[in-house]
């Protein structure tokens, strides 16, 4: 038996007021993102597309409704394009996938890349006053061991 929160859930997305409110938060995300990469306060933001400061915070918690014309003014404020798209959901899901997939190689190949710097510091503070000679290259083996089982753990999860 489906409780009401199974059911809202199975068909919220052909809900209109729920994809409305993932909308306008999806665009809030956006917009605070680009606020903070060009560093513009609210403030400086509500003076461009004079309004009050209050419609700005309104319009980043996803609260306001947003028009073209508004959407507009927002891309003229903070110079940039706007692209709507209308993305059939099963082309949706695959961008989805190949997304996440994405990130994890890339996520992967950061963990590799750390790892080899780690091992590379490793071996830099391997030196034959702490070890002697023997003991300097046991160490470096070890941990060129410990590495190549990283990598290769590492590689059969992606």
């Amino acid at each position: 038996m489906d409780s009401i929160f199974d059911s809202f859930f199975s068909t919220a997305d052909s809900n209109f007021e729920y994809v409305a409110a993932g909308l306008c938060a999806d665009i809030a995300k956006n917009i605070e993102s680009l606020m903070k990469h060009q560093k513009i306060s609210n403030v400086e933001l509500a003076e461009k597309l004079e309004c009050t400061k209050s419609y700005v915070t309104k319009l980043l918690r996803g609260d306001q409704n947003l028009s073209v014309k508004t959407l507009a003014k927002i891309s003229i404020a903070l110079d940039a394009e706007i692209k709507a798209a209308f993305i059939p959901k099963s082309a949706y899901a695959e961008l989805n996938r190949q997304i996440k997939e994405y990130f994890v190689q890339q996520h992967a190949q950061q963990r590799q890349e750390a790892a080899k710097k780690s091992w590379m510091r490793d071996v830099a503070s391997c030196n034959d006053d702490t070890y002697g000679t023997i003991g300097t290259l046991t160490r470096a083996n070890n941990v060129k061991k410990l590495f190549m089982d990283q990598i290769n753990a590492q590689s059969s999860i992606a």
